[in-house]
């Protein structure tokens, strides 16, 4: 298992260098969406204009995931989404 810290690396810093040439470019700006979303949430200070395009960010990614990933997913991201 990994700990907390480590996903949280993979997700911000690792995984689009990693995943480039592996991932169709659909997909990775579609995680580049959640990663920078998140990113910016987990900054020490966060300005309106911060707090919004995170908002962008994030809601353009659960919009998005149906289409790219399936009905039978959107069911996971809603209740990832709705645990938020």
């Amino acid at each position: 298992m990994f700990k907390a810290s480590e996903l949280q690396a993979w997700l911000l810093y690792y995984a689009l260098p990693c995943l480039i040439g592996y991932l169709p470019d659909k997909y990775l700006l579609h995680f580049g969406h959640l990663a920078e979303g998140i990113f910016i949430l987990l900054g020490d200070a966060i300005t309106p204009f911060q707090l919004n395009r995170a908002k962008d960010l994030l809601h353009t990614f659960y919009r998005d995931f149906q289409s790219l990933y399936g009905e039978s997913m959107q069911y996971c991201c809603n209740q990832l989404c709705g645990s938020i």
